[in-house]
């Protein structure tokens, strides 16, 4: 469970990386859809938190899974850029969100 949510990490940093890179060729993110992606893995890493600790209360992971799954349902139905006009490629966008769907569900299979 633990690798699966690493995996997912690793492939979230790199493609962070490379939207950040000026001299990539890389779709960009931006700061709006930073900071809501900032907080959705602030519940990711809630969750493994919880299910990490042997004494607590069976529903305390899964109330913290549920809230990350929201958070990242949420974002994926925000618009991640100003003013209502697509990138001419957000697949950044996508590429994060379903990387984090991907270490959520390694956690729901636990």
């Amino acid at each position: 469970m633990l690798y699966e949510v690493a995996e997912q990490a690793c492939h979230i940093t790199k493609i962070l990386v490379a939207s950040d890179d000026p001299d990539d060729t890389a779709p960009r993110t931006g700061p709006v859809f930073d900071r809501s992606f900032a907080d959705l893995l602030d519940e990711v890493a809630a969750a493994v938190a919880a299910y990490r600790k042997p004494d607590t209360d069976p529903a305390t992971p899964r109330a913290a899974l549920d809230r990350a799954r929201h958070r990242r349902a949420a974002l994926a139905r925000q618009t991640p850029w100003p003013e209502h006009l697509p990138p001419e490629d957000w697949s950044a966008h996508a590429a994060l969100l379903l990387a984090a769907e991907h270490a959520l569900l390694a956690l729901v299979d636990s």
